[in-house]
């Protein structure tokens, strides 16, 4: 069994949706008032970097990144299967979002706090937690600043 990182495409994308871990679909429901096919499509139609993980040639994560008025605004969903592979996404998460965070002031961005695996991953690769968001209480912001080199 092997499992691999590569650029996505848009077959991938549709492919994934529906095979989504049911808190990564409410969480893109939620965040975007869209469809789960709908926000995936639109969150890797607006990123300037996509990455799928994939496990003997099926799709079990997709995660990218938008840069924008020099921030960047990192996002990823995944399957039940991703989960059997809790270092290789830590892993992953720290080399992809250390070169990210080069190329802009912080990546930020909001996670639904339902989602509690989702949350525990973002803290082991490195993001901070502020508190809920005013306008979206069930979200919570999370940020990795540039470091001072």
């Amino acid at each position: 069994m092997s499992v691999v990182v590569r650029v996505v495409t848009t077959i991938d994308a549709a492919e994934l949706a529906p095979r989504l871990r049911e808190e990564d679909k409410r969480e893109l429901e939620l965040a975007s008032g869209m469809s789960v096919e709908d926000a995936l499509r639109a969150s890797v139609d607006a990123s300037d970097e996509v990455w799928i993980g994939e496990e003997d040639g099926k799709v079990i994560a997709v995660g990218g990144v938008r840069f924008i008025h020099g921030f960047g605004i990192p996002w990823l969903v995944a399957t039940p299967e991703a989960l059997k592979y809790p270092k290789k996404l830590v892993q992953v998460g720290r080399e992809t979002t250390s070169r990210w965070v080069q190329n802009c002031t912080c990546l930020c961005n909001a996670a639904w706090s339902g989602n509690p695996r989702h949350i525990e991953w973002l803290k082991r690769i490195g993001f901070t937690f502020g508190m809920p968001l005013p306008d979206k209480p069930q979200f919570l912001p999370f940020v990795m600043e540039k470091p001072n080199v």
